[in-house]
């Protein structure tokens, strides 16, 4: 099945520094709106784009975010303590 979702542009930084941006929120849907232009009007709008864009991102891109590569290695840590093997 071919995604429909179009590539957001890059952000201006790298994964790793998304913790120093002021306004995130704001900063990201500035983006989607830049983008997906009148389907992201009002908040139902943006939050039906970044649900398919969501579905797109690639792991190891997110992994990169502080925050979420912390929760990552948590997971992964948790989950092998249960019996389960990871990669």
């Amino acid at each position: 099945m071919r995604s429909r979702v179009r590539k957001l542009p890059e952000p201006g930084f790298e994964p790793e520094r998304v913790h120093s941006v002021l306004r995130p929120k704001e900063e990201f849907e500035a983006i989607v709106r830049q983008v997906a232009g009148r389907k992201a009007t009002g908040e139902h709008g943006v939050r039906d784009y970044v649900i398919r864009v969501g579905a797109t991102v690639q792991i190891d891109v997110l992994r990169r975010v502080p925050a979420f590569k912390d929760w990552w290695d948590e997971m992964i840590e948790a989950l092998e303590r249960l019996g389960y093997q990871h990669g």
